[in-house]
């Protein structure tokens, strides 16, 4: 599961499906160093203040019509969001549901993904059944609402 494939450097947490993406991960950051604000105390151990998410997010109907070009660049791990493309952003917005309950998130928490061309109106709906709202959307430079950016309360 998402709490097997986590590590801490330097007081971030680091997350991703491999263990060799993982560890691809904690190598740029110790190359480029950490960005972390001191701890001032007010927050408990474990506290997340931002959450970046680029899942995979093709359905299972475009991978069947996925250009060589992409499927060779990509693992199918990075790519294949499950039948309808949204099963990763249904398991983030349980996670960060069960952080807030917790006490390691709360409204301030922001949690920016990345979106498929026309999820976004999907993705918002899953994070609100679970109590968080969207606050902003961003389009890419195709004009395609591609980045969602959610509260975590």
């Amino acid at each position: 599961g998402l709490r097997d494939r986590c590590a801490f450097l330097n007081g971030d947490l680091h997350t991703d499906l491999t263990p060799t993406l993982l560890s691809r991960n904690k190598m740029h950051q110790a190359r480029l160093g950490s960005h972390t604000n001191a701890d001032d105390g007010s927050k408990p151990p474990g506290f997340v203040d931002l959450l970046l998410c680029n899942p995979p997010y093709i359905t299972s109907a475009e991978m069947a019509e996925l250009d060589d070009g992409v499927r060779s660049f990509e693992p199918e791990l990075a790519l294949h969001g499950g039948e309808d493309g949204m099963s990763c952003y249904r398991a983030l917005a349980d996670r960060v549901a069960d952080l807030r309950e917790n006490n390691l998130a709360d409204r301030d928490t922001r949690i920016v993904v990345e979106a498929g061309a026309s999820q976004a109106d999907a993705i918002g709906e899953v994070f609100e059944r679970v109590g968080i709202a969207g606050t902003s959307r961003h389009r890419d430079l195709r004009g395609v609402m591609r980045c969602l950016v959610f509260s975590g309360a």
